[in-house]
């Protein structure tokens, strides 16, 4: 038990980077798992069977007043893949 002490009083000093390395630490965690989730449209986009070309419509009133508001993270889902299959869609399989 003594070794330990001794080892937290040599870290004392060092309190704010090891404060600061897991806190990044999380955040890098949780933006890992963001960038999975966002890559998911993606995926779907790129192996579903071809189908005949849709044009996708958005909505001109989709837009959330608040954070607070319930439907802003439907919303925010919602925009972000209408703007990737648009994006993904707007060329034949030949261009790629």
């Amino acid at each position: 038990m003594d070794i330990y002490l001794r080892l937290l009083s040599y870290a004392k000093k060092y309190y704010r980077h090891i404060v600061l390395a897991i806190v990044f630490s999380i955040g890098f965690s949780l933006l890992n798992g963001v960038s999975v989730y966002l890559s998911i449209p993606l995926l779907d986009a790129l192996f579903q069977e071809s189908s005949p070309k849709t044009e996708v419509v958005v909505p001109a009133n989709t837009t959330a007043t608040s954070l607070t508001d319930s439907g802003f993270l439907h919303n925010a889902k919602e925009g972000i893949n209408t703007v990737l299959k648009q994006y993904l869609f707007s060329g034949s399989k030949m261009n790629s």
